[in-house]
């Protein structure tokens, strides 16, 4: 009897030591699995972090990660992406293969050099400042596109007050009535969310802020001077009153609103110089003035470059397998 109740917890002891030596198999391959699966998802937005920053990528490439390795094939077709990733931790290979398609976020469709939407807006140009309507470069040199009208505004009435100025303005039309003006408030929290530069205060000096080949998002939440020798690329977002002296350049689009108070654009001394378009939305008798020998050019390709600002860049996905 004794020997029988021994072979018997013997057997029992037997299955309960295979039993636990299978559970922890187990759950070594899951860990591994889980482990593999996140150095492949990692892996993904990696590459396509790279992509965002510009970064010349090969069409192979290889990384270490959490104990673990990845390879991605990488094949690229305009603004579509294919990635084959694997990823290996220990003795286990976890794959995706997936096609995204990048695409911007929403963009201002702008409609002239300077849009204004705000009625009865006061207008003073003085010394020998400039709007140019017709498409131009950042270099100076004549874009490839039509071009746009110099000023677009959103009533008869506004039409009068600019025409006196209308020799400021090169442009076919040089002043044009519209109704369809961007309205900043349906796609400005986008840039507040995304911005890459929160200004506090003003701007001087010479800094450059965003490149051309990653340009910046710069938002102020309050009024600002810029002045001095101050380059940006990019988006310029003001949620207040806007001045430009000095010889600032200014590479994309620059919007100016307000919700309660009057918006006042100033181009003072100096000669600042923006090239893309120029956006103001604010109440009535909000204020535009250029001054000095300032100037705002039309480019198409400034905008097509901002438009693409990683910080506003998304991902479609159109194939996903793992």
């Amino acid at each position: 009897m004794v020997l029988g109740v021994t072979m018997l917890i013997g057997s029992y002891t037997i299955r309960l030591t295979n039993a636990s030596s299978d559970a922890f198999r187990n759950a070594g391959k899951y860990y591994g699995y889980l482990t593999a699966r996140s150095i492949a998802h990692s892996a993904v937005n990696i590459v396509l972090h790279k992509v965002d920053n510009g970064d010349t990528l090969t069409t192979y490439f290889s990384g270490s990660l959490n104990g673990g390795t990845y390879v991605i094939n990488k094949t690229q077709s305009n603004d579509s992406i294919q990635l084959a990733v694997r990823a290996h931790f220990v003795d286990t290979v976890y794959a995706i293969d997936l096609l995204v398609q990048q695409y911007p976020k929403p963009f201002p469709k702008t409609n002239a050099a300077v849009g204004l939407s705000a009625d009865s807006v006061n207008f003073n140009f003085n010394g020998n400042p400039a709007i140019h309507g017709n498409d131009t470069n950042p270099d100076g040199s004549a874009g490839p596109n039509p071009g746009m009208p110099g000023i677009t505004v959103p009533t008869k009435y506004d039409s009068a007050s600019v025409n006196p100025y209308k020799n400021y303005i090169t442009a076919t039309p040089k002043i044009k009535v519209s109704d369809s003006i961007p309205d900043p408030s349906s796609y400005v929290d986008e840039y507040l969310n995304n911005s890459t530069n929160v200004l506090t205060g003003d701007l001087s000096g010479n800094q450059t802020i965003g490149s051309a080949a990653n340009p910046a998002i710069v938002t102020r939440d309050g009024d600002l001077s810029i002045s001095g020798s101050v380059k940006i690329y990019g988006i310029l977002v003001v949620k207040g009153n806007l001045k430009l002296s000095g010889t600032v350049k200014i590479y994309g689009i620059v919007i100016v609103y307000g919700e309660d108070i009057e918006v006042n654009i100033e181009s003072s001394s100096g000669t600042p110089e923006v090239y893309g378009a120029f956006l103001m939305s604010g109440p009535a008798h909000s204020s535009f003035s250029m001054k000095g020998n300032g100037d705002y050019y039309y480019s198409s390709q400034t905008l097509s470059n901002v438009q693409r600002a990683s910080a506003l860049r998304a991902y479609r996905v159109l194939e996903w397998w793992e």
